[in-house]
């Protein structure tokens, strides 16, 4: 078996002043690095088998695991537990990314299109979503995880932030 090219997934979900920056690697069966800074941001280390995507969002006791299946045309992952966990259902085709993160009522709507070096797009409404630009030339099915682990976490920073416990 021959060496893996490894493909960097960088950019930013969200605005200049509320966003994170991504900086994460991909070598065809594992997804790491860091999503935002070094003391608001998270690690990300996620593998990937037989179709099955498996891992963690930031430490033990604070973030979410990550498990789902990863397929070239879909996306289906569960972040966190059965209980306060988000369901990210996609689907892409013919260069674009669509889908939500969350419920029918109660998530937000993935708006992406993708080409051979760039993922852009919202994820979320017209006033409480986010922009995404990421550079890479890893699978879009990757990197439109990455950018919605990395608007996951904004949500919960914004939550965070209003609340003292």
């Amino acid at each position: 078996m021959g060496v893996r090219k490894v493909e960097r997934i960088s950019g930013r979900v969200g605005g200049e002043a509320a966003g994170f920056d991504l900086e994460l690697t991909w070598d065809g069966t594992r997804l790491k690095g860091r999503v935002g800074g070094a003391v608001v941001g998270k690690d990300v280390n996620l593998s990937l088998h037989s179709g099955f995507v498996t891992g963690r969002v930031g430490g033990s006791l604070e973030g979410f695991d990550v498990a789902g299946s990863l397929q070239p045309h879909a996306v289906e992952v569960r972040f966190g537990g059965n209980t306060l966990g988000q369901d990210l259902r996609l689907e892409l085709s013919r260069g674009q990314v669509r889908g939500r993160l969350g419920g029918s009522l109660i998530g937000n709507d993935v708006a992406l299109e993708h080409s051979s070096e760039q993922l852009s797009g919202r994820i979320g409404g017209r006033r409480d979503g986010k922009d995404v630009r990421l550079s890479t030339q890893a699978p879009p099915e990757v990197a439109a995880l990455a950018a919605a682990i990395a608007f996951q976490l904004l949500e919960e920073s914004a939550a965070g932030a209003g609340s003292s416990g």
